[in-house]
């Protein structure tokens, strides 16, 4: 597949050896600047693979399409900016850099979990959303307005998973 270019030429998706495609910069960018502006294509009620979650009961589709090959990294270079609609760097990114997001930043509770193989020194080894992680996990990582709005009222399943203090039990349990 060749490489395709966003029209704001800031950023590109490649195809890696093992198949999966992933989302490049261009251009260099320093922290806090925005590497692509976005916009939503459509608003959904619930979360599918390549939505972001943009508001505590709002999931969007994005454009440019090209964001949607945005990995996934317990060490991310960028935030996904919920409130400014747009992909700002949070540390320095170099030309040919992947450009990686923590996916938990912005999904509460995600529609396909999965085993992260991201290699980061505190990789959390499974992702499913801001729900599943313990509040000082999530302390780690700029978080989007509507997830710390959650985590402060305490919405939907207790956290569990990497971090997490244990399920209470259910009934007769």
């Amino acid at each position: 597949m060749p490489p395709r270019t966003d029209p704001s030429h800031r950023i590109e998706v490649i195809r890696l050896d093992n198949g999966a495609c992933a989302l490049l910069a261009r251009v260099a960018v320093r922290p806090g600047e925005v590497l692509v502006p976005l916009r939503i294509a459509d608003l959904l009620p619930e979360p599918v693979r390549h939505s972001i979650q943009v508001g505590v009961s709002a999931h969007a589709l994005v454009e440019p399409a090209a964001v949607r090959f945005t990995n996934h990294s317990c060490d991310p270079n960028v935030m996904v900016d919920t409130t400014a609609l747009c992909l700002r760097a949070i540390r320095p990114i170099e030309p040919g850099a992947e450009i990686t997001y923590f996916y938990p930043s912005t999904e509460w509770s995600m529609a396909e979990p999965f085993a992260c193989r991201c290699g980061a020194a505190r990789c959390l080894h499974e992702i499913a959303g801001a729900a599943h992680l313990a509040p000082e996990v999530l302390a780690g990582y700029e978080l989007a307005t509507h997830i710390r709005l959650l985590l402060r009222d305490g919405e939907d399943a207790p956290p569990r998973g990497p971090g997490a203090a244990p399920s209470p039990p259910g009934p007769g349990g």
